[in-house]
């Protein structure tokens, strides 16, 4: 469940959404239940965008997998955009950042950079994210339509990988 509801012409635009996700693993032993909430508003000040948003998800159970163990997590992000003063006036280029603040261990958990080239009906998104938590560095690249931006062909560092963490 996701919205964002109509303020009119309101500087703030608000949005929200919530999801509930069951995991059950094979045998049936172990199963882990996550209900993630969020809350946030965007806004403008000429050319640059911003976006704050308060992250909660509660976990519950386990998993036989490492990399698939979910904990309570709570969140504060804020991201700043603006386009990047190169390029004909077909195409447009922006840069992006979010900081992503982990209120329970109340030091900045990630650092996610990315630039975005839109021409026409394409775009091609690079991007660097520095989890500053798990200690890892991952980046990629992406390219996709327009119309679909779901659907992505791409490239992205391993992750959890020595070789990842030590590359950059």
């Amino acid at each position: 469940m996701t919205g964002s509801p109509d303020v009119g012409d309101f500087f703030f635009k608000p949005f929200y959404g919530a999801r509930y996700v069951y995991h059950t693993y094979e045998g049936g032993d172990q199963t882990q239940d996550l209900i993630d909430g969020w809350l946030g508003v965007s806004w403008k000040i000429g050319d640059f965008s911003f976006s704050s948003m308060y992250f909660r998800r509660w976990a519950d159970g386990s998993s036989p997998l490492a990399w698939d163990r979910y904990a309570d997590n709570e969140n504060f992000y804020q991201t700043v955009s603006f386009p990047l003063p190169f390029g004909a006036s077909w195409e447009k280029w922006t840069f992006s950042v979010t900081a992503a603040y982990d209120n329970i261990s109340q030091e900045i958990a990630s650092m996610y950079y990315s630039v975005n080239y839109n021409k026409h009906c394409t775009t091609w998104h690079l991007w660097i994210s520095d989890n500053k938590a798990g200690d890892e560095i991952k980046a990629g690249l992406f390219f996709y339509i327009n119309a679909y931006p779901d659907i992505k062909i791409g490239i992205q560092s391993e992750t959890n990988s020595e070789a990842t963490k030590k590359s950059f």
